[in-house]
């Protein structure tokens, strides 16, 4: 899309040197267009210079193949960046999933009127009281 631009403004550069013209109308205004004003006597041509040397061809590339090298590689990064959140995304989706079913499971297992247990050290069972389940 760059590239487009560039071309763009090089192309209209060239197309200025074609002839702009400059008059002052009866009320003093300064006035400028690409066709002379038939009812002003005094018009002037303006030359504009372009911005670009159009003779030296080998230096434009050169700048056409800086400015597409450049516009490829922000390309690669945007892309690689947007990679990375994708899969951070996924990571923390994936997280948050792991997390609601453990929880779903603790309140399954709160919920439930029987009697519940734990681990210890030793890995044996022991018994959680009804007043350390609350």
């Amino acid at each position: 899309m760059r590239f487009l631009s560039y071309m763009v403004l090089l192309f209209g550069a060239l197309t200025a040197q074609a002839g702009v013209y400059k008059w002052v109308d009866s009320e003093g205004k300064v006035h400028y267009s690409d066709k002379p004003n038939s009812g002003t006597k005094q018009v002037q041509t303006v030359t504009i210079k372009p911005t670009v040397n159009v003779n030296d061809s080998a230096a434009a590339n050169a700048k056409l193949q800086e400015l597409k090298q450049r516009q490829e590689s922000d390309q690669i990064r945007k892309d690689v960046q947007q990679k990375t959140e994708k899969q951070k995304a996924a990571v923390e989706d994936t997280e948050r999933a792991r997390k609601c079913l453990e929880a779903r499971s603790a309140l399954q297992d709160l919920s439930f009127k029987g009697r519940l247990y734990r681990y210890n050290k030793d890995g044996e069972r022991e018994w959680i009281g009804d007043d350390e389940r609350d």
